[in-house]
C-alpha cells in the first residue's frame, strides 16, 4: 500500500510542477540579443622593405604582465584597481601586434633597417621587451610602460636596455580614439629603443 501511494504521488508532483511552470515560459524572450563588442587593432603601416639591408634586428620577445594577458581592454580606476572593458576587446594576440608596431616604427626611423617579429638567425642585434601597461588611464589618457633591451647577437651581451613610458590623450569617449593614442605612445617609447641601436 505504502508503495503504490509514492507511485502516485510522484507523476503529480510533476504534473504540478510543469503547469506552474509553464506559465512562467512565456516570459522568457528568446529572440538574439545583438553583440556589442568592439574589437580593435593596433594599425600596421609596414610597406614592402626596399633597398638595401645594412641590419637586422629581430624583436625577439614581447612579454605582457599577468593582467594585460587578457583580450579585453584595460582602464585603469582608483588607487590600484584595474577594470576590464568586456565590451571592448582586442582582436588578436596583443603581444604580436605591439610586436609588429614596434618592429613597424623602428623600420621608418632607421634606415636600412629590416626588422622581424619572433626570434631570428641572422639577427644582428635582438630585442626583448616586457610590456609593463598599456591602458586607458581614470583620467582618460593612454599610457604605455615597457622595459626594453638590446642584445647584440653576435656576442650574446645587452648593448642597452632601459624603461620608457609615454602618455597620449586620446579622444574623450572614444574608444578607437583611445586605441589610436595608445598606439602613438607605443611609437614615442619606439623612437627611445630606436636612439639606443
Amino acid at each position: 500500500m505504502k508503495n503504490s501511494i509514492h507511485g502516485t504521488i510522484r507523476p503529480l508532483i510533476g504534473i504540478l510542477t510543469l503547469i506552474t511552470l509553464l506559465p512562467l515560459c512565456g516570459c522568457l524572450n528568446l529572440e538574439p540579443v545583438e553583440d556589442q563588442t568592439s574589437f580593435y587593432v593596433l594599425s600596421l603601416k609596414r610597406e614592402a622593405f626596399v633597398g638595401e639591408i645594412q641590419q637586422r634586428i629581430s624583436i625577439r620577445s614581447v612579454e605582457l604582465v599577468d593582467y594585460l594577458e587578457n583580450s579585453q581592454i584595460v582602464q585603469r580606476a582608483e588607487g590600484n584597481e584595474i577594470l576590464y572593458l568586456p565590451e571592448h576587446r582586442w582582436a588578436g594576440d596583443l603581444d604580436m601586434m605591439i610586436g609588429m608596431v614596434i618592429a613597424d616604427e623602428i623600420e621608418k626611423l632607421k634606415g636600412g633597417t629590416y626588422v622581424t617579429v619572433g626570434e631570428s638567425l641572422n639577427a644582428d642585434y635582438k630585442i626583448d621587451l616586457k610590456v609593463l601597461n598599456f591602458d586607458i588611464t581614470n583620467s582618460g589618457q593612454s599610457a604605455a610602460s615597457l622595459e626594453w633591451a638590446i642584445v647584440d647577437a653576435s656576442t650574446r651581451g645587452v648593448v642597452n636596455e632601459g624603461r620608457t613610458e609615454a602618455v597620449v590623450s586620446g579622444e574623450e569617449n572614444n574608444p578607437s580614439g583611445k586605441v589610436a593614442a595608445l598606439e602613438a605612445a607605443l611609437r614615442q617609447i619606439t623612437a627611445t629603443i630606436a636612439d639606443s641601436l
